[in-house]
């Protein structure tokens, strides 16, 4: 898989520590790319094999996990939960990363009986390895969360009034 690019992880500043008590907090709402750290422009990797499941925080990804070798989505920008989907030749962008698992599973001929969460479908690649949404998700703290969320507000209010 040496053709796949390997993002440095997003939350490095966390220790191991401190990823453990915020995979124990009751997370805040996910809204925006920059809450993750995540970057516009980012990769995304869908998880085609196995499912992932997640239990009190902990990520469990069988043994038959298989993700996709190329990229099909990446992230549209930072100040929203934007995805950019490639289909082929055609792109679509979708508000977040449960309608961009539901437009390529519906292209599959794999459409869910229940809603997408898109959460363990789409991660990205950390040093190497496929982490999935949830798992980054889980890693940062909640005040950090709300922190980021906060300053990409306060800079997109900045670059408004600069306009003006």
């Amino acid at each position: 898989m040496s053709e796949v690019k390997s993002y440095d992880d997003p939350n490095a500043m966390f220790s191991e520590e401190v990823k453990e008590l915020a995979r124990k907090e009751s997370k805040k709402p996910l809204l925006k790319w920059c809450q993750l750290n995540i970057k516009a422009g980012t990769r995304l990797y869908r998880n085609i094999g196995a499912s992932v499941t997640c239990t009190k925080g902990t990520i469990n990804i069988p043994k038959g996990i298989k993700i996709a070798e190329k990229s099909e989505a990446k992230v549209a920008d930072e100040s929203t939960m934007g995805v950019l989907v490639q289909n082929g030749k055609d792109y679509k962008r979708v508000g977040g990363v449960s309608p961009a698992e539901e437009l390529l599973r519906e292209v599959d001929g794999k459409k869910l009986s229940k809603p997408a969460d898109g959460w363990f479908y789409w991660g990205i690649y950390v040093n190497g390895e496929w982490r999935c949404i949830r798992d980054i998700h889980g890693d940062v703290p909640n005040d950090v969360h709300l922190k980021r969320r906060r300053v990409e507000e306060s800079n997109e209010k900045t670059d408004i009034t600069e306009l003006a």
